[in-house]
C-alpha cells in the first residue's frame, strides 16, 4: 500500500486478501532464502541478489508493497497465533485444575466412608496409597539434625535412620499419602 493508504482498485483489494505465498510467489522464496544463507554463511547467490534489487532498487513499487505487505502479514500471524497458543494453555490448564478438584472430591469423599474402590461400567475408581515420603519441617527441626557446614540443610540419611529406629524428631517425619486412580 503506498504511503500508508488503503487499497482501492478491485485487484489491488483482492491481492491482499491472498497469503504471502499466493502474493510475492517465487519472489517471497528467492527473498526469504536470501536472508536464511546470509545469516548462515554470509554470501548471497546470483538469484538472491536479483531479488533483493528488485525489491530495493527495482522500478516496480508493487513489489515493495508487496513485501512490505507479507512482513505485515506474517507479524500478524505471529501474534495471531501467539494469542490462540496462551488461550489454548489457559484453557488447558484450567481443565486440568477442574480434573484435579474432581478428582480431591472422589478421593475425600471415599476416605470419608472407608471406601477403596468403586467400579462402573468401563472405569473404576480405587484409593491407592502413595511411595512413603520424608517431610522435614526446616523451621522446626532442630540445628543437631542439620548437616555440619551450613546449618541449614537437614541431614537426611542421619534422620531416616533414626525415624526408622523409632525415634520421635521434631519436624520429620514420613508420611505416605493416598490418591485416586481411575483406570
Amino acid at each position: 500500500m503506498n504511503g500508508g493508504t488503503v487499497p482501492t482498485s478491485e485487484t489491488t483489494i483482492e491481492r491482499y486478501k491472498k497469503s504471502p505465498e499466493e502474493i510475492c510467489g517465487q519472489l517471497l522464496t528467492v527473498f526469504a532464502d536470501s536472508v536464511e544463507r546470509q545469516l548462515a554463511e554470509g554470501e548471497m547467490t546470483e538469484a538472491e541478489k536479483a531479488a533483493i534489487v528488485r525489491v530495493v532498487d527495482g522500478t516496480d513499487l508493487t513489489i515493495r508493497d508487496d513485501i512490505a505487505e507479507v512482513i505485515k502479514h506474517l507479524e500478524a500471524e505471529e501474534e495471531f497465533h501467539k494469542e490462540q497458543g496462551k488461550a489454548r494453555i489457559d484453557f488447558g490448564k484450567g481443565r486440568g485444575a477442574l480434573a484435579r478438584r474432581l478428582k480431591w472430591t472422589l478421593l475425600t469423599y471415599l476416605q470419608e466412608r472407608g471406601i477403596k474402590k468403586v467400579t462402573g461400567e468401563s472405569h473404576f475408581f480405587r484409593v491407592s496409597k502413595n511411595p512413603v515420603r520424608l517431610v522435614i519441617n526446616d523451621n522446626i527441626l532442630a540445628d543437631e539434625w542439620k548437616k555440619d557446614d551450613t546449618k541449614r540443610v537437614p541431614d537426611r540419611e542421619r534422620i531416616e535412620a533414626a525415624l526408622d529406629a523409632g525415634q520421635q524428631i521434631d519436624g520429620a517425619y514420613y508420611e505416605q499419602l493416598e490418591r485416586l486412580d481411575i483406570k
